[in-house]
C-alpha cells in the first residue's frame, strides 16, 4: 500500500458517541497507526506542563461549554467540540513538541511529586523512543535523559533509571481518568422503590431505580499504564480543558444507605474478620498517614506507595526504623477506631460499586463503558458540595438507557422476589474464592518450596523475596504489594542485567499478587473514579466479600418476627426516616405524636401519607387524632388522607411499598414504646406486595374522614 494511500486513510474523520468518544478521543493515545508509515494522536494542553510550541487540538465552537466546580475554589472548565484535529506524524515530518515542567513549579516544589515531569511527541520519540523507569520522562527521541541537569532523583550520568529505544505503542496503554457527576432528577418521585436490604431488624439499603437521572462526564486526566514491568511507576497528566459531555434521561439504580445502620454494619465485620481489619488498618495508615485532611482525595496513593516501597526496603535490609516499626505494630494489632471505621464504609462502597458494575456487565454482555457508577460519602471528597449521603449510583451513560438496567428491574419486579440478586451476589462471592482468597494465600504457603528452584541461580532474590512475604508483616497472612517488592530490590540492586531481570519476573511471578483486593476480582483499572496507585489502598476483596454474604444471607431470609417484643419505636422510626415516596398505615388507635411526625415527611421530603384509622368517642387520644387527621387532610388530601373503616382490627405500616412492619401493636406511644407485642419485620417483595393490595382494597372501601360529620363521631 502507497504512503498516500495510508495518509488517506489516517485523515478519514472517526466519529463517535457519549462515553465512548471519550474512550476513543483520550488526548495521547494512538488513534491510528501504521509502524514506518504514520502516527495518529490527539495533542491536547496540559496543566503544569508547558508545551514548546501553540497546540490547535479542536474546532474554537463547541455543542458546549460549561464549568464544574471540583473544589470550592477551583473549576474545571469542560468542552464538547464540533471537531477535533488530531496530530499525523510521519518520517518525513518535522513536527515535535515537548512538554517540560514549568520552571516555576520546580522551584516552588524542589521534589518532583509525581510523574511525568516532561515528554515529546515526534515521529522518533513515538517510532524508537526513550523512557525513565521512574516515569518522570515520558516518552524521548534523545539517548540522554533531557532532564539530566535538574533531576532529583538522578545518581549518576549517564541515569541508570533511563532506557530505550523502543516505541511509544509498546510502552503505554494509553487511557482517560474520567471525572463523573450524577444528579437526581428534578422530580422527588422520579425513583421507583424497588426493594430493600436489612442488616439485623434494621434496613441497611434502599434499592430504587429512575430513567430521568442526569449525568456530566469529562476526561480530567490521562494515565500511562505502563506494558513493561520495569517501568515502576504509572505517569499521568492533567488537562487544561477537560473533554466531555452532559445527558439527561440518565437510568439509573440507587443503592441508598442508611449512614447509622451502615456503620454497625461495618464495625461487627470489622470485629468478626481480623485479617480483613488488619489490611483496612494498613491501607488507611498508608493511605491516610499523617493528612490533617481526613476526607479520601485522590493521589494520595504516590506517597502511600513510597511509604510500603520504604517499608519493604527495611525490612530486607534487617534496618527497620523506629517510625516503621510502629506502623507495622499497629497494623498487626488491627485496633479500630472511628478513622478506621469512617476509612472501611468508604472501601466497602467503593468495592461494592466495582463489584455491581462488573456483574452487570457479565450478565448483559455489554461493553464496560457502558455502565458507570457514582458515589456519594461524606469522607470522600467529590466534584462540588460535599455529600452527607451514603449511596452508591449505577448508570448507563447513554441518554434514555440502553436497556441493560430496566431488563434488571423489570425481572425483579416481575418475580416478586430478589432471587435475581442473590443469585448474582452468589456468583460474585465463589469469583472472589476461585480467582484471588485461595489461591493467594496458597501461593503464600507454598513460595518458600517454589523459589528454592531458583536458589541455584540467584539465591540473594529467593531470599530477599522470602523475607518480604513473610517477614514485613509476620504471621499475619499480610504481605507488601508485588510492586514494592519489586522497587525494593531495584534499590537494593540498582542494575539488574536483562537476563537476570527476567529471572526476577518469573520468582516474583509465583507469590501472591492479590493485595486484598486486585483487577481479577474487582476489575480496577480504566472505569475505576481513582487513579492506579490510589486504586489497591481504596478496595478490599476480603471485607466485600464478607459483607456481600450477609447481605446474601439478609435477602434470603427478608421476614423476621419477634413475639412478645417490647418497644420498636427504633425501628418505626428507622422505616420513616427512609421513606422517600409513600407511607401506608392501618391502625384502629393512633398517637397524635405519630401523625405529626408523618406530617413532618410529609411537608418535607413530600411523602405520601395514607392512614386507615377508627373512630373511637370513648377514647380521648383517638379524639384528639380524628381531629387532626380530618384538619389535615382538608388541606392536603389527596397527598395526606385518612380514611375511617368501622371494623379495624389489623395494624401495619408499609413503606415505599417494599418493606413493612406490622403485629400486634397500635402506632400509639404505649404500643411503640412501651407495650409487649408480636411484631414482624418483613423486607419481602412479595409480602410488601399483598400488604399493598389489600391496603388499597379497604382504602377504595373506607369513608373519607372529611366526609364524617360530628354526631357520626359520637356513634
Amino acid at each position: 500500500m502507497s504512503k498516500k494511500t495510508h495518509l488517506k486513510q489516517e485523515r478519514r474523520p472517526i466519529s463517535r458517541q457519549g462515553i465512548h468518544a471519550l474512550y476513543t478521543f483520550t488526548p495521547f493515545k494512538l488513534l491510528r497507526a501504521q509502524p514506518d508509515q504514520f502516527y495518529s494522536l490527539l495533542l491536547v494542553p496540559i496543566s503544569y506542563l508547558r508545551p514548546s510550541r501553540d497546540i490547535v487540538w479542536r474546532s474554537r465552537s463547541c455543542k458546549k461549554i460549561f464549568y464544574i466546580s471540583l473544589t470550592e475554589n477551583i473549576s474545571k472548565k469542560v468542552v464538547q467540540p464540533h471537531q477535533l484535529y488530531p496530530q499525523v506524524l510521519t518520517r518525513e515530518s518535522d513536527f515535535s513538541v515537548e512538554y517540560r515542567m514549568e520552571s516555576e513549579i520546580i522551584e516552588r516544589r524542589k521534589r518532583w511529586i509525581y510523574p511525568p515531569t516532561y515528554a515529546e511527541f515526534s515521529w522518533n520519540s513515538l517510532n524508537s523512543g526513550y523512557y525513565c523507569v521512574m516515569g518522570w520522562t515520558l516518552i524521548s527521541s534523545s539517548p540522554t535523559c533531557p532532564q539530566e541537569k535538574y533531576c532529583p532523583f538522578l545518581k549518576g550520568s549517564p541515569c541508570k533509571y533511563y532506557a530505550g529505544p523502543t516505541s511509544y505503542a509498546s510502552l503505554y496503554n494509553v487511557f482517560p481518568r474520567i471525572q463523573k457527576k450524577y444528579e437526581d432528577p428534578v422530580s422527588a418521585y422520579a425513583y421507583e422503590p424497588i426493594f430493600a436490604i436489612r442488616y439485623r431488624n434494621s434496613p441497611l439499603a434502599i434499592i430504587r431505580f429512575t430513567e430521568q437521572g442526569n449525568f456530566v462526564a469529562f476526561i480530567d486526566r490521562v494515565v500511562f499504564a505502563p506494558k513493561l514491568p520495569w517501568i515502576l511507576l504509572q505517569p499521568n497528566v492533567f488537562l487544561k480543558e477537560g473533554l466531555g459531555f452532559e445527558i439527561n434521561n440518565v437510568h439509573a439504580i440507587e443503592f441508598d444507605f442508611s449512614p447509622e445502620n451502615l456503620r454497625e454494619f461495618i464495625i461487627d465485620h470489622l470485629k468478626k474478620h481480623k485479617r480483613v481489619t488488619k489490611w483496612l488498618v494498613l491501607k488507611y495508615n498508608l493511605f491516610m498517614g499523617r493528612a490533617r485532611d481526613n476526607r479520601i482525595k485522590e493521589k494520595r496513593g504516590f506517597r502511600a506507595f513510597r511509604e510500603l516501597d520504604n517499608i519493604t526496603y527495611q525490612v530486607m535490609e534487617n534496618e527497620v526504623r523506629p517510625e516503621t516499626r510502629k506502623l507495622i505494630e499497629e497494623t498487626l494489632s488491627g485496633s479500630i477506631d472511628d478513622n478506621i471505621i469512617d476509612f472501611a464504609s468508604f472501601v466497602f462502597l467503593h468495592t461494592f460499586a466495582h463489584v455491581m458494575k462488573n456483574i452487570f456487565v457479565a450478565r448483559y454482555g455489554c461493553k464496560s463503558e457502558d455502565i458507570n457508577y457514582y458515589i456519594e460519602h461524606p469522607k470522600l471528597q467529590t466534584i462540588g458540595a460535599p455529600s452527607e449521603r451514603v449511596r452508591l449510583i449505577i448508570l448507563e451513560t447513554a441518554m434514555g438507557g440502553y436497556g441493560y438496567l430496566k431488563n434488571f428491574i423489570e425481572e425483579i419486579k416481575q418475580a416478586h422476589n430478589t432471587e435475581l440478586f442473590e443469585y448474582l451476589i452468589s456468583t460474585a462471592i465463589k469469583s472472589f474464592e476461585s480467582c484471588c482468597e485461595s489461591k493467594s494465600m496458597d501461593s503464600l504457603k507454598r513460595l518458600p518450596t517454589e523459589l528454592r528452584k531458583f536458589e541455584e541461580r540467584n539465591k540473594e532474590f529467593v531470599d530477599l523475596i522470602l523475607r518480604a512475604y513473610h517477614m514485613v508483616f509476620p504471621d499475619s497472612g499480610l504481605y507488601p504489594h508485588v510492586n514494592s517488592i519489586r522497587r525494593a530490590l531495584v534499590r537494593i540492586f540498582p542494575v539488574i542485567p536483562n537476563e537476570s531481570r527476567s529471572l526476577l519476573d518469573d520468582m516474583l511471578a509465583k507469590g501472591p499478587h492479590c493485595w486484598d483486593g486486585c483487577q481479577l476480582c474487582v476489575m480496577l483499572e480504566r472505569e475505576c473514579n481513582f487513579l492506579p496507585f490510589d486504586q489497591p489502598f481504596l478496595v478490599s476483596r476480603g471485607l466485600i466479600k464478607a459483607c456481600m454474604s450477609t447481605m446474601k444471607e439478609s435477602l434470603r431470609n427478608a421476614s423476621l418476627f419477634f413475639p412478645l417484643k417490647k418497644g420498636l419505636i427504633k425501628e418505626f422510626q428507622e422505616f420513616c426516616n427512609l421513606a422517600r415516596d409513600k407511607i401506608y398505615i392501618a391502625s384502629p388507635w393512633i398517637s397524635p405524636e405519630i401523625v405529626d411526625q408523618l406530617y413532618f415527611l410529609f411537608k418535607n421530603r413530600g411523602v405520601i401519607i395514607r392512614i386507615l384509622t377508627k373512630i373511637d368517642p370513648n377514647n380521648e387520644i383517638q379524639v384528639e387524632t380524628i381531629k387532626k387527621l380530618r384538619e389535615i387532610t382538608s388541606k392536603h388530601a389527596p397527598a395526606f388522607e385518612a380514611r375511617i373503616m368501622k371494623e379495624l382490627h389489623g395494624k401495619g405500616m408499609l413503606i415505599d411499598g417494599i418493606m413493612a412492619l406490622h403485629g400486634s401493636f397500635n402506632f400509639t406511644l404505649s404500643g411503640l414504646n412501651s407495650n409487649v407485642e408480636n411484631v414482624t419485620i418483613d423486607y419481602d417483595i412479595g409480602s410488601s406486595r399483598s400488604f399493598e393490595e389489600q391496603f388499597e382494597k379497604h382504602w377504595k372501601q373506607a369513608i373519607p374522614i372529611i366526609s364524617i360529620h360530628k354526631q357520626d363521631e359520637n356513634k
